[in-house]
């Protein structure tokens, strides 16, 4: 059906992209793929990426929470079909309460792997990239063929 044939064409898409970078034919996502709110934000967190510590870093935050994630967007439609605003608030806080612990942890991993194992984080980037190409390829096959 028309499900299934999209899925697969849009994990054939994550799949190419993924191929691409690790290639070193794509440093980031194609315009297109973005739109003027993430051309903007991507403007405004540019400058602050170089060096994220202290305010910076906290901008950097504040500005990378415009750009899309799914997990955002379930909690979303999951906090609008509650039918209620206070409901629906009530569960967005509770979102952002449950991962709010893990994000905290995994910057602070993240700062301390960068800094001890950047050398062999590069090393491993593109082969993760590829791997990741390979399993998205997979899954656009399975979809297609369902």
């Amino acid at each position: 059906d028309g499900f299934h044939a999209l899925s697969a064409a849009t994990l054939a898409l994550g799949a190419l992209l993924f191929l691409a970078m690790a290639l070193g034919r794509l440093s980031s996502l194609p315009p297109i793929l973005g739109g003027r709110a993430m051309r903007l934000v991507s403007r405004l967190a540019r400058p602050l990426a170089g060096d994220p510590r202290g305010w910076r870093g906290y901008g950097l935050g504040m500005l990378l929470g415009f750009l899309p994630c799914g997990m955002v967007y379930a909690a979303l439609i999951t906090a609008a079909g509650t039918g209620s605003a206070l409901l629906g608030g009530v569960s967005m806080a509770t979102f952002a309460a449950g991962t709010a612990p893990a994000l905290i942890l995994t910057g602070f991993a993240g700062a301390a792997a960068a800094t001890h194992w950047r050398k062999a984080l590069k090393r491993l980037t593109g082969p993760l990239l590829m791997l990741n190409a390979v399993v998205l390829a997979l899954f656009a096959v399975q979809m297609a063929g369902a």
